[in-house]
């Protein structure tokens, strides 16, 4: 039997529907977007007080905190009767990049956007092992391939609507293939490169590296 997958594009927005049914219309979600679908793949600093950081990607994803003592509790959707969950600690951890220190710190709140809760929320029955995430980033890096249920994110912040790569300031930049893409965010990450010096891929050069990563075996199949 085929299993169908959402491709959910930027951003969903609100969600304030009741917890999903067992027997959900699709297997997984591939992301595309920028900042505010973002989990983990433009670069979050390894310590803020030594980086050339600009605020905005003090967290990624870029989106409120919460308090780690509320990951895995229910809380109520605003302006409804429905009642939602904060992803767990361990879905957090998959989903994203690890967290950077502040001073050299270990950060006491971890940042959580809508792709994190629609997905941990939406497979969510008895038990919470169909809610799984990961960036395209921890994807890249991965030694095996995720199982096919997994949600797979490629959206980065700062993104255009283009076929290429753009820095931070949007200024086009050669093509380059995923190596090249992964050694830049570990460049800044090893402050060996500027935060100026990122690539960006644009949304429709995210569908071509998710398309790429099917060929070649890197993400599951859709079937």
């Amino acid at each position: 039997m085929l299993k169908r997958f959402l491709v959910s594009f930027l951003c969903l927005g609100m969600i304030s529907t009741p917890y999903a049914s067992p027997s959900l219309p699709f297997e997984r979600l591939v992301i595309f977007g920028d900042s505010l679908s973002d989990t983990g793949n433009f670069p979050e600093p390894n310590d803020y007080s030594s980086s050339d950081t600009p605020p905005y990607n003090l967290y990624i994803p870029i989106a409120n905190p919460v308090n780690s003592q509320l990951y895995g509790t229910n809380f109520q959707v605003p302006q409804s009767n429905i009642n939602w969950s904060y992803p767990t600690k361990q879905f957090l951890s998959d989903a994203s990049s690890p967290q950077g220190l502040i001073n050299g710190q270990v950060k006491t709140y971890r940042s959580i956007n809508w792709p994190e809760y629609f997905i941990y929320n939406a497979f969510l029955t008895t038990t919470t092992i169909n809610s799984k995430l990961t960036s395209w980033y921890n994807l890249y890096k991965a030694s095996t391939v995720p199982d096919a249920s997994t949600s797979l994110n490629y959206a980065w912040a700062g993104a255009l609507t283009i076929n290429g790569f753009t820095n931070q300031d949007y200024t086009p930049l050669q093509m380059i293939d995923e190596q090249s893409l992964y050694n830049l965010k570990q460049s800044y990450l090893n402050n060996t490169v500027s935060i100026s010096k990122i690539a960006i891929p644009g949304l429709n050069q995210q569908v071509n590296i998710y398309l790429n990563d099917l060929s070649t075996k890197k993400a599951p199949s859709v079937i």
